[in-house]
């Protein structure tokens, strides 16, 4: 057999309960697209997602510039980004944490 068609709807999903209300940055993959007639690169690396929607949290003000999201996470469970695509594709993601400690614990 082959494949007719592929869909992927998927989430970032967070579980957050620090104290003191830090303020996270996420950085996605430097070459993701948004929108399906987006005439940009299609390198071994790129990453076209058709639509995506943030958790009202999120502030997209350099998203556009280096496809960084800011944050101050509520308490719980949360979906930070909902995302689809519909075209071939390997998982547009990947997680690599990266923790850097400010101050001494209180």
């Amino acid at each position: 057999g082959y494949i007719l068609t592929s869909e992927i709807d998927g989430t970032i999903q967070m579980k957050s309960y620090l104290s003191g209300n830090p303020e996270i940055r996420l950085a996605l993959n430097d070459d993701l697209s948004i929108g399906r007639d987006y005439g940009g690169s299609s390198g071994s690396g790129s990453v076209v997602l058709d639509d995506c929607n943030f958790h009202e949290s999120v502030h997209l003000d350099s998203f556009d510039i280096d496809r960084t999201l800011t944050l101050v996470p509520p308490d719980g469970e949360f979906p930070v980004m909902n995302y689809r695509m519909t075209q071939e594709f390997r998982p547009p993601f990947r997680i690599n944490a990266l923790i850097e400690e400010a101050g001494p614990l209180k």
